[in-house]
């Protein structure tokens, strides 16, 4: 009976361990023109570390400390340095193919983010997936507003320039991005979560669905 409970046992860590195998090769492979400071020895080495269950940091090209923060079968999360985290996602599609999708973050006095996809040989995708079009570059305040809007709320708006997005993956293949604005004077900043609202898109095999 013990050997058959260490027997299944077995079974489910090395399922397990197959399945970050390959999350950890999608980001070992990861081409070095994306981010030329970490490269493929680096990578390999945070991968490393991780599975050893220690600190997966390294010292990158530019002389900053990159981590590893998690590294599961469909998703890897670093923090590149100071002010950049990346979070890597693989995307299973209902025809059994699979899509990369990054999400890149800089912080400054707010945080702004860049969605990008790829194919598993992280070439680039020219497609939105679902996504409003253009939504890291020139999406329109009017995408997060609330249904109704005061004649103060409409100044707000008025004032919302440069708007930028935050996107980050939730659990279950979920993005949610919340709509960002720099130069609000602080009593004004502090009104906008009246006025907008964020927005959640769920991947359902071929697009990220919008769920609100």
């Amino acid at each position: 009976m013990r050997n058959f409970i260490i027997l299944i046992l077995s079974f489910f860590v090395s399922g397990a361990a197959s399945a970050q195998s390959d999350m950890r090769k999608v980001f070992i492979n990861m081409p070095d023109s994306l981010h030329p400071y970490l490269n493929e020895n680096m990578r390999t080495e945070l991968c490393d570390y991780y599975k050893m269950g220690v600190t997966a940091s390294v010292d990158n090209s530019l002389g900053e400390t990159t981590v590893l923060e998690e590294l599961t079968d469909t998703n890897a999360i670093l923090q590149l340095n100071a002010k950049v985290r990346l979070s890597i996602n693989v995307l299973h599609r209902s025809d059994s193919t699979n899509i990369i999708c990054t999400i890149k973050t800089y912080k400054s006095s707010v945080e702004e983010s860049e969605i990008s996809f790829y194919d598993l040989n992280w070439k680039s995708i020219d497609n939105d997936f679902g996504l409003p079009k253009d939504i890291m570059s020139g999406v329109s305040p009017d995408f997060f507003l609330k249904d109704s809007l005061s004649e103060e709320d409409k100044l707000i708006v008025e004032k919302m320039e440069p708007f930028m997005v935050k996107a980050e993956f939730l659990p279950q293949n979920i993005i949610v991005i919340t709509p960002q604005c720099p130069l609000l004077e602080n009593d004004i900043k502090k009104k906008t979560d009246a006025v907008f609202e964020q927005k959640k898109f769920k991947w359902n095999g071929e697009i990220l669905k919008n769920i609100r």
